[in-house]
């Protein structure tokens, strides 16, 4: 059962590669264009049009994992002795629930380009609570039954399929004078470039992710592996934090790029790069140094977090620096511009693999985290240059100073001095990341209050006048 769970979990990434162009270049252009009836059509036949094509690769989908199930059974899988029409039937459930997850997704990304963020992610979440423990009771109460598993998924899917559509819809302003006919397609013409980009881009980033656990599980053994994973999981900390904050800030980059509004384009990447570089700094340095305790508590094995907490401290540097190229990756995208990252995912390829080689061979997990940070340290600085110079232009030494080093050189300090402090008292690992949330939440408000003393003050009487209101 756990194996035809973990294979559904690969063959999803897999498929879900599909539909992450036509996600993106749904989300780009529903955040486009000024706020009229015009634009608006525009808006519903473009997603119609994708909606039909989506479909038809939903349908392919499942047609072709529904006639390939029984040759997946019994020739590719090791089904050690589980029952051929029961791993068959299993098989077409999970084909049928990926197709309505690449329909899930493109609707999800349709809300967040009409700016309904809040809405979209309440929607997940409520998904995914009924979709996990929906399927909990069910295997606990009837049966637990892997067919029961994969069918509960493929409704709790439909369901969630559904009600995106109807609350895209309502947020789109459907009304009866919208027309959509299949000779529509042809408007996809218009953006079948940056579409396909967008797939090349998500290829590209998948590989990027998984060459560094390519290599280890090639070259040792597989409990080093499972090391490696555990650390990598912490560097991802800060990449998903500002990525999940991101997808806000994409419509509005859109916006302000359709309506010429250069001013505000500057102002909003400037607030938003600095203030989740502040923030991303500041989880990603406490993680950094605290690895070992976070590890000890979290495994609860002493032994584990000693193999794993330097690989983890060095990917979690890596992990800061991956994370302050989300913002200018989605300046560069609502421009539509997909070849400059294009040329930096490849670049990012052709010079990791070889260090792979070397450093995994000599040094282990420690070698491939020295050389997936290095990396990542300097592609990060040569691309957002890049992007600065060609979408900004003005201003970079005090952005490169102002924005980056300092705040990164302050939150470091505070960080250092705040672990020698702690170090002082030896305490337990428990309390000493407790006492270390602490201080990382102080270095966090106090870094911001520095370097965003006017833009924390204005919020601050903002909320105190919402509270006298209220009052």
């Amino acid at each position: 059962m756990y194996g035809l769970v973990s294979f559904f979990a690969t063959l999803q990434v897999v498929l879900l590669l599909l539909n992450g162009g036509l996600t993106t270049t749904l989300r780009r252009e529903l955040s486009s264009g000024p706020d009229n009836f015009e634009n608006t059509l525009r808006k519903y036949q473009l997603l119609r049009s994708i909606e039909f094509v989506c479909c038809i690769i939903v349908f392919l989908i499942i047609l072709c994992c529904y006639f390939s199930a029984e040759f997946i059974a019994t020739s590719w899988l090791n089904i050690d002795g589980l029952d051929i029409r029961t791993v068959t039937t299993t098989l077409r459930l999970m084909s049928i629930s990926i197709a309505l997850q690449l329909l899930s997704s493109l609707y999800s990304g349709g809300l967040l380009g009409l700016e309904f963020q809040v809405k979209a992610n309440v929607l997940q979440i409520l998904w995914s609570a009924v979709k996990n423990i929906g399927v909990i009771l069910i295997l606990w109460l009837i049966e637990p039954e892997i067919r029961l598993f994969f069918l509960w998924f493929v409704f709790s899917d439909l369901v969630y399929v559904i009600a995106l559509r109807v609350y895209l819809m309502k947020a789109l302003g459907h009304c009866r004078d919208f027309i959509w006919s299949i000779k529509k397609i042809k408007n996809l013409v218009l953006i079948w470039r940056f579409s396909f980009g967008i797939l090349i881009i998500s290829c590209i980033s998948a590989l990027n992710n998984q060459l560094d656990k390519i290599i280890i599980s090639k070259y040792l053994d597989i409990s080093q592996l499972g090391i490696y994973n555990l650390a990598y999981s912490l560097s991802i900390v800060p990449v998903t934090i500002v990525s999940a904050i991101a997808v806000a800030i994409f419509p509005r980059f859109v916006n302000y790029i359709s309506n010429n509004n250069d001013k505000q384009l500057f102002l909003i990447f400037k607030e938003s790069y600095k203030i989740l570089l502040i923030c991303s700094s500041c989880i990603s340095v406490y993680i950094s140094i605290y690895s070992r305790e976070l590890l000890t508590v979290w495994t609860n094995d002493a032994g584990i977090s000693n193999n794993a907490w330097w690989a983890a401290s060095l990917l979690v540097i890596g992990g800061l620096f991956l994370s302050l190229q989300i913002i200018p990756y989605n300046l560069a995208l609502a421009f539509g511009n997909t070849k400059i990252n294009v040329i930096f995912g490849t670049i990012n390829i052709v010079v990791l693999a070889p260090m792979l080689l070397v450093s995994v061979d000599l040094y282990g997990i420690e070698g491939a985290a020295i050389s997936w940070m290095s990396v990542m340290i300097a592609v990060t600085i040569i691309y957002n240059y890049c992007v600065y110079i060609k979408k900004i232009k003005s201003g970079i030494a005090n952005w490169v100073i102002c924005d980056n080093i300092l705040p990164l050189v302050f939150v470091a300090f505070l960080a250092a001095v705040s672990h020698k402090l702690i170090s002082l008292f030896n305490l337990g690992s428990l309390l000493t990341i407790v006492f270390a949330t602490l201080s990382g939440i102080i270095t966090l408000f106090l870094t911001l209050y520095v370097f965003y003393r006017n833009l924390v003050k204005s919020r601050f009487r903002s909320v105190v006048r919402s509270i006298k209101l209220r009052t």
